[in-house]
C-alpha cells in the first residue's frame, strides 16, 4: 500500500503538473484548423450554409460532435474554449475510470494492485504529454473518438459475456461506435473491431447480423460525397512500401514512451506488429479461458489502437516518422499502453502468490510514471510554453490591427481565413473579444479603470519596435514591472497616448533575468512584458500603466516617444 500510495503521489503530481499547464497556455483567441469551424458558423449565421457544415469533411474526418462541442461552447460560453476544454478533460477522466473498472472486474487483483493501477491509468490519461489535446479546443475530437471507442468495445464484450445477450449494452455500444465514427476518421476502424467481437467471442447469429449491417451502413453514411484530401498519401500506395509502414505504425506507437523515432523503426514495427498478430491469434484459441474472458477488452482495444496507427500510416506515410511521434497521437497510445500494463499486470497476479501480487502492480506503476510517463511531460510543455506566448502576443495584434503577419501565425495554412472572420469575433464579442480590453482600442481610460496609483508599482517602458519603418504609429512594445504590495510582476499593461485614449495592450510576467539580477532578487525574474500598440497619426507619446489586482486601478511604468 506504501507503494500504492508513492503511485498516487507521483500520479497527482503529473495531474496538477498538466493543470497548471493548460491553465498558464490557455488562450481565448482561435489557432489552427479552429478558424474553419469559425468560417462555418460565420457562414451559418448569415444563412449562406445550412446545417450541413456539420457533416463536411475536415481532411478525412466527420467531425460532427467534434463540430456540436464547439457550437455549444461560442453559443453559450462566448467560445472562449473553456467548455471544449472541460469536455476534453472530462473524456479523459471517464476513459481513466473505465480502464480502472475494467482492471478491478478480475478476482485475482487485490487492493494494493487497484488502488496503483488506477495510479497508473489516472496519471497516464492527464499526462502532459498529450498537452495539444487537452489545452486546444479543436482537439476535443480525440478525446471524444477514442473514449467512445472505447465504450463502444466494453459494451459490446459486456452483450457477449451475459448469457441471453444484453441489448441495451449492445445498442448502447452501436450508438457509441457511431459517435467514434463522427468524431474522427479512425472511428471508422472500431466497426471491424466489433465483428471480431461477435466472431471470436461467438455471439448470436442475431448479435453478429446487427453489428454487420449497423457497420455496413455507417461505413456508406460516412463516405457519401467523400474526397480524398489532396495532402493525403493513397493507401493503396502505402500498401507498396511495408517497411515505411511499419515503421510509422511503431513510431505512432511508441511515442507515449519516446519522442525520438528509432533508426530501427522499421524492423522492429515488423516484429511488433507480428507479435501482435500472433497474439490475437493465440488469444482466440485461449479466449475460453477464465482470465482471457475477464480481460477481453484490454486485448481488443489495444488491438483497435494498432488499428488506429496503422491507419494513420497509409494515410500519413508522405508526412514522415515526425509525423508519428506528434503530440496529437499519444492520447490513442497512453490508452494502448495502459491497456498492455492492465494485461501485464492481471496476468502476473494471476500466476505469483499473495506477496507478489501486492508489490507487482504498485511497484510497476511507479517504474512506469517515473521512467516514461513524468519524462515524457517536459518536452510538450516547454514547446507549449513557447507557443503560448506566441499565441498571447498575437491575440494582442489581432486585436489591435497592429501587424499583418499575425494572419499568418495564428493560422499559416489559410491566414486569409483569419482575417475575413475575425470582425465576425468581434462583432459578436466572442473568443478574445468577450474579453472588454481587446475591444478597447480608441476607448478613454476612463472608461474601464476608476483611478491611478503611481506608488503601487516601478519598472520601465524599455522600448517599442515599429513593424515598418515607415509604420511609426504601431508595433511592439517591451518593458518590465513590479507590484509593490504583490510582490510579483503585472499580468495585464494597458497602453495609452497623453490623452489618455487606449491604443495598445501587453502580457506581463515574461521572465527578465537581467531584472532580477539587477535587484538581486529572484522573485523579479517573471517581470518582463510586452505587446503591441496601434495609435492615431496624432500621437506623441504612449504610457504603459499596470493593471492593478481588481482590474480598476492603474499604475504607470513609463513613457516613450513616438517618432514622427
Amino acid at each position: 500500500m506504501l507503494t500504492a500510495a508513492l503511485a498516487w503521489t507521483l500520479s497527482i503530481y503529473i495531474v496538477f503538473t498538466t493543470i497548471l499547464s493548460v491553465h498558464r497556455f490557455y488562450a481565448a483567441v482561435p489557432y489552427g484548423d479552429i478558424w474553419w469551424f469559425v468560417r462555418d458558423m460565420s457562414e451559418f449565421r448569415s444563412h449562406r450554409i445550412g446545417l450541413t457544415f456539420l457533416w463536411g469533411l475536415h481532411s478525412e474526418h466527420r467531425l460532427v460532435l467534434p463540430r456540436l462541442i464547439l457550437w455549444i461552447d461560442l453559443q453559450f460560453f462566448r467560445f472562449r474554449g473553456l467548455f471544449a476544454i472541460f469536455c476534453s478533460f472530462l473524456l479523459q477522466g471517464s476513459e481513466a475510470l473505465l480502464l480502472c473498472f475494467a482492471f478491478w472486474r478480475a478476482t485475482k487483483n487485490n487492493l494494493p494492485s487497484k488502488v496503483a493501477y488506477a495510479a497508473l491509468v489516472f496519471g497516464m490519461m492527464f499526462s502532459a504529454s498529450q498537452i495539444e489535446n487537452l489545452v486546444q479546443p479543436f482537439q476535443v475530437q480525440f478525446p471524444l473518438a477514442f473514449f467512445t471507442a472505447s465504450v463502444s468495445i466494453f459494451l459490446t464484450l459486456r452483450h457477449c459475456e451475459t448469457p441471453g445477450g444484453n441489448w441495451v449494452a449492445m445498442i448502447l455500444g452501436l450508438v457509441a461506435a457511431a459517435c467514434g465514427t463522427l468524431s474522427l476518421g479512425s472511428g471508422l476502424l472500431v466497426w471491424p473491431v466489433l465483428l471480431l467481437i461477435c466472431l471470436v467471442e461467438r455471439a448470436s447469429p442475431r448479435t453478429l447480423a446487427t453489428a454487420t449491417v449497423a457497420g455496413v451502413a455507417m461505413w456508406i453514411f460516412y463516405f457519401i460525397g467523400y474526397l480524398t484530401p489532396p495532402d493525403s498519401t493513397n493507401p493503396w500506395a502505402s500498401l507498396t512500401h511495408p517497411i515505411s509502414v511499419a515503421a510509422f505504425t511503431f513510431t505512432f506507437i511508441a511515442s507515449a514512451l519516446s519522442t525520438t523515432p528509432s533508426h530501427l523503426a522499421g524492423i522492429l514495427g515488423l516484429f511488433s506488429l507480428s507479435i501482435v498478430a500472433l497474439g490475437f491469434v493465440l488469444y482466440a484459441r485461449a479466449r475460453s479461458d477464465s482470465f482471457w474472458k475477464s480481460h477481453a477488452f484490454f486485448v481488443y482495444l489495444a488491438l483497435f489502437i494498432v488499428g488506429t496507427a496503422l491507419l494513420a500510416a497509409l494515410a500519413r506515410l508522405n508526412c514522415g516518422l515526425e509525423e508519428a511521434a506528434a503530440i496529437r497521437y499519444r492520447t490513442p497510445t497512453l490508452i494502448f499502453w495502459a491497456s498492455i500494463l492492465g494485461l501485464g499486470s492481471s496476468w502476473w497476479n494471476e500466476t505469483v502468490g499473495d506477496v507478489g501480487r501486492s508489490l507487482g502492480t504498485p511497484i510497476l506503476a511507479v517504474l512506469f510514471l517515473i521512467t516514461f510517463v513524468i519524462p515524457a511531460q517536459r518536452m510538450p510543455i516547454e514547446h507549449f510554453a513557447r507557443l503560448s506566448k506566441q499565441i498571447n502576443d498575437d491575440s494582442i495584434a489581432l486585436a489591435f490591427d497592429a501587424t499583418a503577419d499575425v494572419y499568418g501565425r495564428l493560422f499559416d495554412i489559410r491566414p486569409d481565413l483569419v482575417r475575413d472572420y475575425t470582425p465576425f469575433l468581434r462583432e459578436n464579442h466572442l473568443s478574445l473579444f468577450a474579453d472588454r480590453l481587446f475591444t478597447a482600442r480608441g476607448e478613454s481610460l476612463t472608461t474601464l479603470f476608476i483611478g491611478i496609483w503611481p506608488q503601487a508599482c516601478f519598472g520601465s517602458f524599455d522600448r517599442l519596435q515599429p513593424v515598418e519603418d515607415t509604420a511609426q504609429q504601431k508595433g511592439a512594445v517591451f518593458g518590465w514591472g513590479w507590484l509593490r504590495n504583490e510582490s510579483y510582476g503585472p499580468a495585464t499593461i494597458v497602453l495609452a497616448d497623453a490623452s489618455g485614449t487606449i491604443v495598445g495592450l501587453a502580457h506581463g510576467m515574461e521572465p527578465r533575468r537581467d531584472v532580477a539580477a539587477y535587484f538581486h532578487n529572484p522573485k523579479m525574474l517573471a517581470t518582463g512584458w510586452s505587446g503591441y500598440f496601434h495609435a492615431e497619426p496624432t500621437s506623441r507619446a504612449i504610457t504603459a500603466y499596470a493593471v492593478l489586482p481588481g482590474g480598476k486601478t492603474l499604475c504607470p511604468l513609463g513613457e516613450v516617444g513616438l517618432q514622427h
